[in-house]
């Protein structure tokens, strides 16, 4: 008080620098409280709805608080290993894209979704091919375009669901369907593919999300498991079937029906790196169409895949050897473009040939049923997509290359 006396008491005979002083301070203390009412308005837009935590990937949580607020949905249970670590560029983008955090406890029935229009008559939907909307080939310049972000798919799309969730509101779909992307480090695939697929579906006329599929950490890809674990995830959201789709294959046609098919439906059948032909009667890689039904019959896919190849060629045995017939699309509308990119190796091949000897005799014991094989370590709603990450386990030693029967 005391310093502040002496220019007081000089502008005390000034009144008009009196006046100066107090409109400064005055002035000085809006800026900083309108500036700290801004700072929390932008913290509060901030994703904050983690619901669970686990503490098997928990780790140390003490940097948590500067990423997160962490609600905890029980005595040790953490779901989020990720929170102790920096924040990186990549992780800012996810966030900004982020909806909620959520595990499969808290999706019951498909409520997560009760939130997007439905049709509410009596009028069905018409097939794809009774479909006037469809527009046949299409073009495939985007293909080309390998800086398109998330975001902008999602300003193009304001019409979409938290999940990439739609339902037609002028008829009553006759499809309720998950589209299943395997996923890793494939950003520019992943955001070209939604932006591609979105605008057949509708036209399609379908009720559809996008489950994405994702393994943590960077071990060997054990494709099987993580679609697997989708799996799980797209019987909670109450679909009708699930179309399991790589992340580099796009249609050509959009009257290749992506609906829920009577028998399992290879729609990747004629690609454009394997000169569109069909090689062999097992093939469904690239792009699967199968019912929740069949898929639990055929006990999902195997498990024991490690790196590169084998999953896709088990899976069709195993539809195969249950009398079922694998269809296949037009081989005009059902063509597909691949786009190039670089291969997973494969570190045992020996191994593949072992296992796809003996595919029909594991239908039973390997596969959807073995709940151990795999945890889901987060999951996130996105504008475009639920993002699941999933621990797939150990790798056995022998699938790293080292051994005698790589």
């Amino acid at each position: 008080m005391v310093r502040w006396a002496f220019p007081l008491k000089r502008c005390s005979a000034h009144p008009k620098k009196l006046g100066l002083l107090v409109a400064i301070f005055t002035l000085g203390y809006i800026c900083i409280d309108r500036n700290i009412f801004f700072l929390d308005r932008v913290s509060s837009k901030l994703p904050r709805d983690i619901l669970s935590v686990d503490s098997k990937y928990a780790g140390s949580a003490k940097n948590a608080d500067e990423k997160v607020h962490l609600y905890h949905s029980g005595v040790d249970e953490l779901h989020l290993s990720d929170l102790s670590k920096g924040v990186t560029e990549k992780e800012q983008e996810n966030m900004k894209q982020t909806v909620q955090y959520l595990t499969l406890d808290d999706i019951k029935d498909g409520q997560v979704e009760s939130h997007t229009k439905k049709f509410d008559g009596a009028t069905m939907c018409p097939e794809v091919e009774d479909n006037p909307n469809m527009k046949g080939p299409i073009p495939q310049a985007v293909l080309l375009i390998d800086n398109l972000k998330e975001s902008e798919v999602a300003a193009i799309h304001p019409e979409l669901a938290p999940g990439g969730q739609w339902a037609p509101d002028d008829c009553k779909p006759r499809h309720k369907v998950a589209v299943i992307i395997p996923y890793r480090d494939r950003q520019s695939h992943l955001t070209r593919l939604l932006y591609f697929l979105i605008p057949i579906l509708k036209r399609q006329k379908l009720d559809f999300r996008f489950i994405v599929t994702e393994q943590w950490g960077n071990d060997l890809f054990n494709k099987g498991r993580i679609m697997n674990a989708a799996f799980r995830l797209a019987e909670r959201l109450g679909t009708e079937c699930t179309i399991f789709h790589d992340v580099d294959m796009f249609p050509q046609d959009d009257r290749n029906p992506y609906s829920c098919p009577p028998a399992p439906r290879h729609l990747g059948a004629f690609v454009s790196n394997l000169g569109y032909q069909l090689w062999y009667k097992e093939i469904v890689g690239g792009a699967l169409a199968i019912s929740m039904a069949d898929y639990r019959t055929v006990n999902g896919y195997s498990n024991m895949y490690w790196a590169w190849g084998g999953e896709d060629d088990d899976m069709g045995k195993r539809i195969l050897s249950l009398n079922y017939t694998i269809e296949r699309p037009n081989p005009i509308t059902g063509r597909y473009s691949m786009l190039k990119h670089v291969k997973r190796k494969r570190t045992a091949p020996k191994l593949i040939y072992k296992l796809l000897e003996i595919a029909e005799q594991r239908v039973a014991t390997d596969g959807l049923n073995e709940t151990n094989k795999w945890n889901v370590v987060k999951m996130v709603v996105r504008p475009l997509y639920y993002h699941m990450y999933v621990d797939v386990g150990e790798v056995p030693e022998e699938w790293r290359g080292n051994g005698k029967d790589a």
